[in-house]
């Protein structure tokens, strides 16, 4: 959940990004007006502004200097037509200050830009007075109060940044008469309403209103935009269905994020109308039903993010989709997963965690998936043996497949998944742990609890030197530890081999685990003395040796910043 929330953030971020410096770039040519005022009219206007600022912490503003032409200072672009101030862009200087009303003085300023400030106060009604304005943009900053209603005064405005700031109330209906404006993103503020006459911006093309409070349902006018492409409005109190209609009205939608809202009912059947979609998030509302077999035809779909909401069944005509990533996490999927979700060649994750989904997974699953990064199938009703071709998967990062009923040996060709770097394996039936795993040298984190292992654990497992996780317990595994393990893995923080039938002393070597956090040996048939060489690992949190044979206990614990010790 929490990877798809940085994705939308950061799909959002980049996106201002990307508008800010098309609008910084371009906007300052060919500036028009009327005759031209003395250049002192801005240089005595952007003085007003550095007196203003309290705190510039990397010396910038020395530079702005009366010795020094206006045109060279820092964060300033000059009209090259009549050489008057025509961009004010101070973003990511980390200025502390307030915005003085001299600044409706330059009268030739098209684009505005104080991101990532700590400007803080209200917006002076003097900057309504820049009608050239093509660019405003003030995110991640500390204004409060409402949006003044004068924005409307901009009748070239074509990108309205106010994100990141603690504007309130409902967006000002006025700036709905701006026909020039393509994007809005006003993400991260307190803002409680979007007016229904937001339907008159015929040409705006991305609205962001994520991470607000806004509340009821979504004005229908927002639904008969035909210019929108983007529409992220996660994050929010929004309620009500999705009309049926919606991608009738909405034909140039390529990215849709409702996620974190409340919305609720079925998908809309006629979804395949938005053929232009790349993305689709409807992360943790209340929507239900069966996923739309319809979805198959939206061929250029990239990403589709379902998690925590209530459909109860799987689309069947994904063949159609060149798809890259498919969440469905938390719903009440159920039955076998259609084939058909196993022959997309493009996916690079899948996650179908949390439903009641069964059957088995067919042998040749990564013949039809050989770009799978990511397989997460936990918490379902799985059954059956591993896949024996697991090995085509050869670009597989992280495989889980925790609290299912999968049984028998993992498969001996998983040591072929060069790349694996997580195997997440808790609560199964898997009975055998192949040597073949030790061919896996960027494996960091092997689980594989509650299951029937039984016999000696591989020697190969003791020598991944990348090992930084071995979590085995509650198994019937058996045999001594190896003295030299901390020797073959040096990156272990967290071992936890508890209530198994492992015997004989603990290792002599143990100190050379020196990034050790947690060891856990609960359980066990462990005797001897506990080395007293244990007190070198200072990085250790947790010792837990609960139920063994030991007999001695070591003497250099001061060294230690335990804690958690148990030795009952």
């Amino acid at each position: 959940m929490e990877e798809r929330s940085h994705f939308l953030l950061s799909i959002t971020f980049l996106l201002v990004l990307q508008y800010t410096s098309l609008y910084m770039a371009k906007l300052t040519q060919g500036t028009v007006g009327a005759a031209q005022i003395n250049i002192t009219t801005d240089q005595s206007a952007l003085l007003a502004l550095k007196s203003h600022i309290t705190s510039d912490p990397h010396n910038i503003l020395v530079n702005w200097s009366t010795t020094t032409s206006v045109c060279n200072w820092v964060g300033i672009t000059c009209g090259a037509r009549h050489l008057r101030v025509a961009s004010l862009n101070l973003s990511y200087m980390g200025f502390t200050g307030t915005i003085p009303p001299h600044l409706g003085n330059l009268s030739f300023l098209v684009a505005l830009s104080f991101n990532n400030n700590s400007f803080h106060g209200t917006l002076p009604y003097e900057l309504s007075y820049l009608h050239r304005l093509k660019l405003v943009s003030f995110g991640y900053n500390n204004f409060v109060g409402s949006i003044p209603s004068w924005f409307g005064a901009f009748p070239k405005l074509q990108g309205f940044y106010l994100y990141g700031n603690q504007f309130s109330g409902s967006i000002p209906t006025t700036i709905f008469n701006l026909s020039t404006l393509r994007v809005i993103v006003l993400s991260g503020n307190q803002l409680s309403e979007i007016p229904k006459e937001i339907g008159f911006l015929h040409q705006l093309e991305e609205l962001y209103v994520p991470f607000n409070a806004l509340k009821g349902p979504v004005p229908v006018a927002v639904f008969n935009m035909s210019s929108l492409t983007t529409l992220a409005l996660y994050t929010n109190n929004l309620s009500g269905s999705l009309p049926d209609n919606i991608c009738q009205h909405l034909p140039n939608l390529q990215m849709v994020s409702l996620s974190r809202n409340k919305f609720d009912g079925p998908l809309p059947s006629k979804l395949w109308q938005c053929t232009k979609l790349l993305n689709l998030s409807l992360v943790e509302n209340n929507f239900s039903g069966s996923i739309p077999k319809t979805i198959g035809n939206l061929t250029m779909l990239k990403g589709i993010y379902l998690d925590s909401n209530n459909f109860n069944g799987i689309f069947v005509a994904l063949p159609c989709l060149d798809l890259e990533k498919l969440y469905i996490e938390f719903n009440a999927l159920k039955g076998h997963v259609p084939m058909v979700v196993f022959n997309m060649s493009s996916l690079t994750t899948l996650t179908l965690y949390g439903n009641s989904l069964s059957g088995g997974l067919p042998d040749n699953i990564c013949q039809h998936h050989p770009s799978l990064e990511k397989v997460n199938l936990g918490d379902n009703q799985f059954a059956g043996p591993l896949p024996s071709k697991l090995w085509q998967c050869t670009k597989l990062l992280n495989l889980s497949l925790v609290e299912n009923n999968f049984s028998g040996s993992i498969p001996k060709t998983i040591g072929n998944l060069t790349m694996l770097k997580g195997i997440y394996l808790d609560s199964n039936n898997f009975n055998e742990i192949p040597k073949e795993i030790g061919f896996l040298h960027q494996l960091e984190e092997l689980y594989v609890p509650f299951n029937a292992l039984k016999g000696p654990v591989p020697v190969a497992v003791f020598n991944m030197s990348s090992l930084t996780t071995l979590a085995l317990y509650t198994n019937n595994l058996s045999g001594s530890l190896p003295d030299n393990i901390c020797q073959h893995l040096p990156n272990l923080q967290m071992v936890s081999l508890s209530r198994n039938k492992f015997d004989g002393p603990l290792p002599s070597k143990l100190w050379q685990c020196t990034k050790l956090l947690n060891l856990s040996l609960v359980e066990n048939n462990f005797s001897g003395s506990i080395p007293k060489t244990i007190g070198n690992l200072t990085m250790l949190k947790g010792i837990y040796l609960d139920s063994n044979n030991f007999n001695g206990i070591f003497v250099a614990l001061p060294c230690l910043d335990v804690i958690q010790l148990y030795i009952i």
